[in-house]
């Protein structure tokens, strides 16, 4: 279990930081107006590097801590964070209003792919970590 663990902990914080990257360099999201005021894109942007930092702290904590009680509650709390993650671009922040945008076409959807990743590769966790041992 215990290279399971790691395996999984590794795959969270690079996760965390794909994320954490996706803003600015991955799949940028659309730059200031000609004003220099910033679309609403730009403010999701900076939620999305915020969740991605705390998935990366939480992914290190989760290859830490030696109790599978508490790694399988982090894995619990961590499809929460991923289902946030989801909710940030689609509904709670969201994009620009033209669907031509780069935050639409890009950051979206690389959010929503890793965000799922992340959910599901909590879930197989979930699984994995609480097979009783024979």
């Amino acid at each position: 279990m215990k290279n399971k663990k790691m395996i999984f902990s590794i795959l969270f914080v690079i996760i965390g930081i794909l994320i954490l990257v996706t803003p600015n360099h991955l799949a940028p999201v659309c730059g200031p107006k000609p004003d220099g005021h910033f679309m609403k894109c730009h403010w999701m942007g900076q939620a999305l590097i915020g969740q991605g930092i705390f998935i990366v702290i939480t992914g290190i904590i989760f290859g830490l801590v030696k109790n599978e009680s508490i790694n399988l509650g982090i894995s619990i709390s961590n499809i929460i964070v991923g289902i946030i993650t989801i909710l940030l671009p689609l509904y709670l922040i969201g994009g620009c209003k033209m669907p031509t945008m780069s935050c639409n076409t890009h950051t979206k959807p690389t959010v929503l792919v890793l965000a799922a990743v992340y959910i599901i590769a909590n879930i197989v966790y979930l699984f994995v970590g609480t097979k009783k041992k024979s």
